[in-house]
């Protein structure tokens, strides 16, 4: 049975800097009651003063274009109330109602372009909504957003021309007052949890009208950094009580050829229902820190002479390849082979030149814009004696990390870490097997700062990984 030497690397961080850019921002407060039906140019508006409620024209939110939302209103007078009404925090929201009439609609719409310049590929919107409630005859009413280049106020678009996708809320099968986000590409497609109408959400719809063979990261509503790929989106669902959900995912965009120009909300179809809309917020989505592309990088010695070396790839934005690097001191890399980036997730390259002693490999992540990323180094041992490969991960420490190590022998190694000073803070003595070893390591007791932590091997040889502890 031949022995398999593996080194790991888990996920990094690297900084790319980019501000997020807001195309809309709105929210409904500070609401003015004339009952006025006139479009005002600058930004604010009005509508029908159906049931005497009008549209608010002092909203407090700050203004990322001049236009904002450019169109409020019903499609018919007898049959919507659009109106400003109290968030229950002291502010105010605005509800879209339907009241009669199958084929009528509410809507609130910006027909204006979000970028005048060039339509955004990528886009992350979420809003406040608050669903009325549903009964069996209110079964075939739905609340969309809509994206594209959106001629027609107050239409649910369905246009090869206009529509570039929709995400629906929709009551769950006619379930009295329940309901589930749905993609209305696919009716069936409903979102993974169902939710109660009277409480108010927080949706984040996340769109990919990018390259359809690579991957936007995004900061997750849960706090995490999660992906999709070009011509593809995202829906999650936040709860009053801060729980984020992931309720659709990956779901195909509808005219991927339709620039992502226009956003509207619509209420349509069915009899009598209602939704309070808050808090809308228009982004690029971008984020201050992207994850390098790996969730794991190995290397495995197969033979004497023949070593493979692997990695997975978690997050890859905008890569072109990926260069393989090898050095028998740890120091002067040469590169050695070039695998290109495609739509697979996992990659592997050989070494058909392994050498005596240790070999240490790096991979090098190359954008299609030149930006090059570096992984951690990763080692074999190919010899009788001594150890290689140290790393330790997460190399932010909490309380505890896993220390992976190779080692040609079984041993046992002296483990020291020393702070910043070069003083000795822990101490303790490892055994470990021929072959790869993994071990937790306490750092518990150790006080916030940056530390070094260094293993020797009774044959003398010394491997060292620096951590933060936190």
């Amino acid at each position: 049975m031949k022995k398999i030497y593996t080194a790991f690397l888990f996920v990094c961080a690297i900084s790319v800097g980019n501000a997020q850019k807001v195309y809309l921002k709105q929210s409904f407060d500070k609401p003015t009651f004339d009952g006025t039906t006139t479009f005002i140019a600058d930004g604010d508006f009005y509508g029908p003063t159906n049931g005497g409620l009008a549209y608010s024209s002092a909203f407090s939110s700050p203004t990322p274009d001049s236009t904002q939302f450019t169109y409020i209103g019903t499609s018919a007078s007898s049959i919507g109330v659009d109106s400003i009404v109290p968030d229950g925090n002291g502010g105010y929201a605005l509800m879209l109602e339907k009241q009669s009439g199958a084929s009528n609609a509410a809507s609130l719409v910006r027909t204006a372009l979000f970028d005048s310049v060039a339509a955004p590929t990528f886009l992350k919107i979420s809003f406040d909504l608050t669903p009325g409630e549903f009964s069996a005859s209110k079964a075939a009413n739905s609340f969309y957003c809509t994206i594209g280049v959106l001629t027609d106020t107050m239409k649910s678009e369905s246009s090869a021309t206009t529509l570039n996708t929709r995400l629906a809320l929709s009551p769950n099968g006619g379930a009295t007052n329940i309901f589930r986000l749905r993609d209305p590409a696919t009716p069936a497609t409903m979102g993974v949890d169902s939710f109660t109408t009277g409480s108010k959400y927080t949706i984040t719809y996340v769109l990919n009208n990018g390259d359809t063979s690579l991957y936007h990261t995004y900061q997750a509503p849960d706090g995490t950094l999660d992906s999709v790929l070009g011509g593809h989106w995202d829906a999650w669902i936040t709860t009053s009580g801060g729980v984020s959900t992931k309720e659709l995912s990956g779901r195909k965009i509808v005219n991927k050829s339709v620039p992502m120009q226009n956003i509207r909300f619509l209420v349509t179809n069915g009899p009598q229902v209602s939704y309070i809309l808050d808090n809308v917020l228009v982004t690029d989505g971008a984020i201050a820190t992207l994850p390098v592309s790996l969730s794991k990088f190995e290397a495995n010695k197969i033979n004497n002479t023949t070593a493979t070396v692997s990695w997975t790839v978690a997050n890859a934005v905008n890569v072109k390849q990926f260069e393989i690097a090898k050095s028998i001191d740890g120091a002067s890399f040469k590169t050695i082979g070039t695998v290109s980036f495609g739509t697979a997730k996992s990659y592997s390259f050989t070494d058909a030149s392994l050498t005596t002693g240790n070999s240490y490999y790096r991979l090098t992540t190359i954008d299609k814009n030149g930006s090059t990323h570096y992984s951690n180094v990763v080692a074999i041992v190919n010899k009788a004696s001594g150890i290689a490969g140290l790393s330790l991960a997460p190399n932010l420490v909490r309380n505890t990390a896993v220390l992976s190590i190779s080692s040609a022998k079984q041993d046992n190694i002296a483990v020291t870490v020393y702070d910043f000073a070069g003083r000795s803070v822990l101490q303790k003595t490892i055994g470990i097997s021929a072959g790869n070893n993994r071990t937790s390591a306490d750092f518990s007791s150790l006080k916030t700062g940056s530390y070094l932590l260094k293993v020797v091997s009774s044959d003398g040889s010394i491997q060292t990984a620096r951590f933060e502890k936190l």
